[in-house]
């Protein structure tokens, strides 16, 4: 995957990520619409790409709202 491509998806995901804490939606839903968004592409690494990365930025955002306490 080219940089442009991978900058853009880590964007998404990053961004997606902070609204899902204003918006409360449960994270399986997250995963899904992201999932389905990027499901045009048709390319099962990417969507791999994709979950992966979903995980390590969730993970990280988390422990920054938990220590923020802005996180419930």
């Amino acid at each position: 995957m080219n940089n442009y491509k991978t900058v853009k998806l880590k964007m998404t995901v990053y961004n997606r990520l902070k609204r899902h804490k204003q918006r409360n939606e449960s994270f399986n839903d997250l995963i899904e619409r992201i999932l389905n968004f990027y499901e045009a592409l048709s390319n099962p690494d990417i969507l791999r790409e994709l979950i992966h990365s979903i995980q390590e930025e969730y993970g990280e955002l988390q422990t920054m709202w938990e220590e923020k306490g802005e996180y419930s």
